[in-house]
C-alpha cells in the first residue's frame, strides 16, 4: 500500500460563505486537516492539495458563473488562497481544478500514479460535492479510497450525510484519526527501488542513459531553468516543483523498465543533463509505443532530439520487437513537430481537444512509423 493525503478546496471562498452552522464548523475542519497534514509530512508520505481556480477572462468559468456574471475563486485573489492556518508544505503537490471532480480536466491521476500511490485519504470541503465526487471518481480509477472523518465538512449536515450514505454503499467509509494511524502503521515498509543502468552513445558527446538516484536535483534544476517554456506544452510541469517530485519520477522510470523493458532516459550532452526522452508504457497487445521528449532551450537547434528519437525508434523496432512507434505533439508546437517530420513519420491526423493543458485544451497532431517502413526512412 502506498497512501497519499488529498486535501480538497480548503480555500477562503469555500470556507467563508454558507450557513452559520457550516462557517462555525470551519475551525474544527482546519484542525482536523492540519493533524493529517502534520502526520503525512512527518512520515514523508505524499500530499496533494487540490485548489479550484478560475481565469479572470472567463475562459474557465462554469455555466452558472457565466449566466450570473459571478466571478468566484479567480486566480491571484484572496478568494482562491488556502485558509491562512492550513499547514501546507512546499513538498505538497498542488493540482488546480475548475470543476467539482478533482480528476476532471486535471493531471491528478498521472501525478498520483507517478508517485506509486494506490490508496487515497480524502479531506476537505465539501462532502456532498467536491470531496464526494472526487471519491467516487477515484474509486472508478481503481484507487482504494477512504475519507477522514474529522476533516470533511458538508454544505450542511443533512447534505453531507446523504453523500456519506451513498459512498458507504460503495465501500467508501470515513475513518477516525485512530483508524488512520492504524492504517498507516499497517502499511508495509517501503523497500528501496531497484536501480537499472542502461547507456547508449548516440554520437560524440551525446548519450542516453537511465536515471540514477542522484539525478533528481539536477533534473529539478534543468526543469526550473526551462519551466515557463515547458509549461506551454507539458501538463506535468506545475505539479513538479520539488526535488522529491523528480525523485519519485525517476523511481517510476525504473518501475516501467522492470515491467516492459522500455526506456525513459536522461539526455546527456558532454556530461551535462539537458533533457529527457523515452517511451510511454508499451501497449503489448498491439506491439506499439509512443515517444515523449523535451530539451533545454540552450541546446536546441543542434539535432540532439532528432538523433535521440532516431535511436529510440530503432531500439523499439529492434531490441523491443515492436511494430509501431507514435509521436503525438500539440499542433502549435512547431519545434516538436519538426522531429517526426525529419525522421519520415507519417502524420495520420489531428485529435481535437486531446489534452487539457493547465487551463485550456490543445489539439494533437499524431505521427507514426511502422516497422516495415523504417529501413528506408531510418
Amino acid at each position: 500500500m502506498r497512501p497519499a493525503l488529498v486535501i480538497i478546496d480548503l480555500q477562503n471562498w469555500f470556507l467563508e460563505v454558507g450557513t452559520e452552522e457550516k462557517v462555525a464548523a470551519v475551525p474544527s475542519l482546519i484542525a482536523g486537516a492540519n493533524r493529517l497534514l502534520d502526520l503525512f509530512h512527518e512520515r514523508n508520505l505524499p500530499v496533494a492539495r487540490i485548489q479550484t481556480r478560475h481565469k479572470a477572462d472567463r475562459s474557465t468559468w462554469n455555466r452558472w458563473m457565466k449566466e450570473h456574471n459571478a466571478p468566484r475563486l479567480i486566480e491571484g485573489t484572496r478568494d482562491a488562497e488556502d485558509h491562512q492556518d492550513l499547514h501546507g508544505a512546499a513538498s505538497d503537490v498542488v493540482v488546480v481544478k475548475t470543476a467539482c471532480n478533482g480528476f476532471l480536466r486535471t493531471n491528478l491521476e498521472a501525478v498520483l500514479k507517478a508517485m506509486g500511490v494506490d490508496t487515497l485519504l480524502l479531506a476537505g470541503f465539501s462532502t456532498d460535492y467536491c470531496v464526494g465526487l472526487t471519491a467516487l471518481e477515484a474509486d472508478q480509477r481503481d484507487f482504494k479510497v477512504h475519507l477522514a472523518a474529522d476533516a470533511i465538512l458538508g454544505t450542511s449536515v443533512a447534505a453531507g450525510q446523504r453523500m456519506l450514505d451513498d459512498l458507504h454503499g460503495r465501500g467508501i467509509t470515513p475513518l477516525s484519526h485512530e483508524q488512520i494511524l492504524a492504517l498507516l502503521d499497517s502499511a508495509p515498509a517501503r523497500s528501496e527501488p531497484t536501480v537499472f543502468s542502461h547507456r547508449d552513445e548516440i554520437r560524440d558527446g551525446l548519450l542516453l542513459r537511465t536515471f540514477r538516484p542522484e539525478d533528481a536535483e539536477e533534473l529539478c534544476r534543468v526543469v526550473d531553468a526551462n519551466r515557463e517554456r515547458l509549461r506551454a506544452w507539458m501538463s506535468w510541469v506545475d505539479a513538479s516543483t520539488e526535488v522529491e517530485h523528480f525523485r519519485l519520477f525517476i523511481e517510476s522510470t525504473w518501475k516501467q523498465y522492470t515491467e516492459d523493458g522500455s526506456l525513459v532516459c536522461a539526455v546527456v550532452l558532454h556530461d551535462r543533463m539537458v533533457g529527457v526522452a523515452g517511451y510511454h508504457p508499451i501497449r503489448q497487445q498491439n506491439r506499439s509505443v509512443a515517444l515523449g521528449y523535451w530539451l533545454a532551450e540552450e541546446v536546441t537547434g543542434q539535432g540532439i532530439m532528432t538523433d535521440c528519437c532516431r535511436f529510440l525508434t530503432e531500439h523499439a523496432f529492434g531490441a523491443l520487437g515492436l511494430n509501431r512507434v507514435e509521436i503525438a505533439v500539440a499542433v502549435e508546437n512547431a519545434r516538436s513537430r519538426a522531429i517526426p517530420e525529419r525522421l519520415g513519420f507519417v502524420q495520420e491526423g489531428v485529435i481535437r481537444d486531446a489534452e487539457w493543458l493547465c487551463d485550456h485544451y490543445v489539439d494533437h497532431a499524431v505521427y507514426a512509423m511502422l516497422k516495415r517502413d523504417w529501413p528506408e526512412k531510418g
